[in-house]
């Protein structure tokens, strides 16, 4: 119930994709899916922020760096058999596919701030 009078913006290093097969990203989706007793029903409550891709994308493209990250996350997710965290990545990939901005690219000089700060003001759940 608590969770509707939240908003939680989870900002996620783009390497801890990649690091420990997916070890790292899971332990951070695990927290963040403790702080709501049913992530089903609060989903919509979280956004979730992919900073750092500089490094592992080469592209210049937010669009590209997005379809990496959806593809990484659906590695991960067939690596999955954590029941909690396996919603998490679905609906993270779901997002992802559907161009849901629950989950995107933050980069400092291509992502639009004022859209997510749009986003995060008026389609969160509250």
């Amino acid at each position: 119930k608590m969770a509707r009078s939240l908003r939680f913006v989870v900002l996620i290093n783009f390497a801890s994709l990649l690091e420990d097969r997916g070890g790292a990203i899971r332990a951070v989706l695990k927290l963040a899916q403790a702080f709501v007793s049913d992530f089903e029903i609060d989903k919509r409550s979280f956004m979730f922020l992919f900073t750092h891709i500089n490094g592992i994308v080469k592209s210049s493209s937010l669009d590209e760096a997005r379809l990496i990250l959806k593809r990484e996350i659906l590695c991960i997710l067939d690596g999955t058999d954590d029941s909690d965290v396996e919603k998490v990545l679905k609906f993270m990939h779901k997002s992802l596919a559907k161009k849901y901005k629950f989950v995107d690219i933050l980069h400092p000089i291509m992502s639009d701030f004022k859209d997510i700060s749009n986003f995060v003001e008026t389609k969160l759940s509250i």
